[in-house]
C-alpha cells in the first residue's frame, strides 16, 4: 500500500487562560458537598446507582404509608392496633437497613474519586486537606437524615392524622367545591 498521500491533521484544540471570576475554597467545598450528595442518591448517574438508596426510602417508609392507608379506609373501627410499628421504635427496627445504605453509599462517595483519579483536581483548587472528608461526612450525613427523614415524615403525618381524627375536627371541617369556569 502507498501511504505517499494519506497527511496527517493536527486539531488546534484552542486552550485558552481562564479570565473569570475565582470563586474561592467556599464555592469549591459547596460544589463537593452538592455533587457528594446527588451521588449518594445516584443522581446524575444510571438506573443502577439509584437502585440502593430509592429501595432503602421504599423500605424504611412502608410500614407508615401501609398504616396511614389502614388508618385512613377502616378509621376508628380499629385504633390502635393498626399500628404495624411504634413512633420510637421505628429507628431501631431499621437500623439494618439504615447501616447497609451507609455502607454501600459511604464506600460509593470515596470510591468514585479514587477510580476516576480526581483526587489531585481536588487538591489543586484552593481547599483545604479538611474540606475533603468534610464536605464527604456532611453530604452522607444529610443524605441519611434526608433518607430517614422521609418514613420520620410519613408517620409524623400519621400519628398528626390520629390525634385529628380524635379531636373531631375532621367533622368540622367546611367542604370545598371546585368551581368549574
Amino acid at each position: 500500500p502507498n501511504h505517499s498521500n494519506t497527511s496527517g491533521v493536527i486539531h488546534d484544540l484552542g486552550y485558552r487562560h481562564y479570565d473569570g471570576v475565582r470563586l474561592g475554597r467556599g464555592a469549591a467545598f459547596r460544589a463537593l458537598f452538592t455533587s457528594s450528595l446527588r451521588s449518594a442518591f445516584g443522581l446524575g448517574r444510571g438506573g443502577k446507582a439509584k437502585i440502593i438508596p430509592f429501595l432503602a426510602i421504599g423500605i424504611m417508609a412502608l410500614p407508615a404509608v401501609i398504616t396511614v392507608v389502614v388508618l385512613t379506609t377502616l378509621g376508628e373501627a380499629i385504633g390502635e392496633q393498626a399500628d404495624i410499628i411504634q413512633y420510637r421504635q421505628y429507628t431501631f427496627a431499621f437500623q439494618p437497613v439504615i447501616l447497609g445504605f451507609l455502607a454501600v453509599q459511604a464506600a460509593e462517595l470515596i470510591c468514585r474519586d479514587l477510580r476516576f483519579n480526581v483526587l489531585p483536581l481536588y487538591f489543586s483548587r484552593p481547599i483545604k486537606r479538611t474540606d475533603y472528608p468534610l464536605a464527604k461526612l456532611l453530604a452522607m450525613a444529610t443524605a441519611l437524615r434526608q433518607r430517614h427523614g422521609f418514613g420520620d415524615r410519613v408517620v409524623d403525618g400519621r400519628s398528626a392524622l390520629r390525634s385529628y381524627r380524635a379531636e373531631g375536627a375532621a367533622d368540622r371541617l367546611p367542604v370545598r367545591r371546585p368551581r368549574l369556569h
